[in-house]
């Protein structure tokens, strides 16, 4: 490894700002898992469902968490190109 890049590497590790912003990535990372997660449940709960008013709702509850995964992906984007 040249000299460069493990200054680089040391400066990564030493900077608390980028360690921050990691450790923030990592676990945004971890609830956009999960949300995935409970948005395909829903939406397999959705599909089993007869009912158009229980439907209706758990429609709702996906949208809502389709625009928190929205954000969140945005969210962690930027932060890695910060």
């Amino acid at each position: 490894m040249k000299t460069a890049k493990m200054l680089h590497k040391l400066h990564d590790l030493l900077d608390p700002d980028k360690r921050k912003d990691k450790a923030k990535r990592k676990h945004l990372r971890k609830l956009l898992r999960e949300l995935r997660d409970r948005q395909h449940k829903l939406q397999s709960k959705r599909e089993q469902t007869g009912d158009k008013e229980k439907r209706r709702k758990l429609k709702q509850e996906i949208d809502v968490i389709r625009e928190q995964r929205r954000k969140g992906v945005h969210l962690c984007r930027k932060t890695a190109w910060k």
